[in-house]
């Protein structure tokens, strides 16, 4: 299933009667079948996140006003979280991805074009390049200390090899990601393994295929949750499922509140824009 996805493009925070008031414009391509709705729900959420407590909330159009937080936090969570950035819905409490792996072509251009994000991972999964490996980390680590939700993340997991057993190795991106994040923000690392192999390979997937039904109870993680936050790091997000296996299995192993960070997120499989390409 396609992951519904928004970026926000602009935004506009203000106070009135003591409760924040946030005009949000939140799609640069949206297609004719964007749920606004869903879009504001995403963001709201967020902001009870931030807040760490229940708010009330409601919208009308593209404004929502949020009971109970604090206008500079909201600003802050915002501009953090602007364009390029992804927000996508899984089943994670949060999951957001840095950018797009590519973008679609300007006047004047043939196909589509990598982003800049999109080809230090091509360089670094593909590549090998340590040097493209070395700059996402720094990107990662800077953009998880810059948010102000994903920040209150303890420990931090990276999402294990597609296709292999065992936990990710150690000179592959998601683990040099999660290691770098650790490392970088203070936080404690948790092995995810490959439990057991997928029902299909990630080649053999084709269109007819639920990439989801194929991933369930795939994972596992023998740490003891203990309520923690914990933050999920995967280099690529196609349809979100390995993010999507990873959240339940550290759940089932008792970790509270569930957050991931993707490098860059296919265009294919992305709900809520018109591309017209891939």
């Amino acid at each position: 299933m396609p992951v519904p996805c928004y970026q926000i493009k602009d935004f506009h925070v203000d106070v009135a009667a003591g409760h924040v008031k946030v005009d949000v414009q939140t799609w640069t391509r949206a297609a004719k079948n964007t749920n606004v709705g869903s879009i504001l729900q995403l963001v709201a959420n967020q902001v009870v996140a931030l807040e760490g407590e229940p708010m009330r909330w409601n919208s009308h159009g593209a404004r929502f006003v949020v009971y109970g937080a604090k206008r500079e936090d909201v600003e802050t969570l915002l501009r953090v979280q602007s364009s390029p950035c992804f927000v996508a819905e899984t089943s994670c409490d949060l999951s957001l991805c840095l950018d797009l792996y590519r973008s679609p072509p300007n006047a004047g251009q043939e196909g589509w074009v990598p982003t800049a994000a999109g080809k230090l991972v091509s360089d670094a999964k593909y590549g090998r390049s340590a040097k493209a490996a070395e700059k996402l980390v720094r990107m990662a680590a800077d953009f998880v200390s810059r948010h102000p939700i994903l920040k209150q993340s303890l420990v931090v997991a990276a999402v294990p090899s597609t296709d292999r057993l065992g936990t990710a190795p150690k000179g592959q991106l998601p683990a040099r990601l999660a290691a770098g994040i650790a490392e970088r923000c203070g936080m404690d690392m948790v092995s995810l393994e490959r439990a057991k192999p997928r029902a299909k390979k990630q080649k053999d997937l084709g269109k007819e295929d639920d990439p989801d039904q194929h991933q369930q109870c795939t994972m596992a993680c023998d740490a003891r949750g203990a309520d923690r936050t914990v933050l999920i790091v995967d280099d690529l997000m196609g349809h979100g499922s390995s993010v999507k296996e990873a959240a339940r299995a550290l759940r089932a192993a008792g970790f509270g509140r569930v957050f991931s960070l993707v490098m860059v997120k296919k265009a294919e499989g992305t709900q809520g824009y018109s591309f017209n390409a891939q």
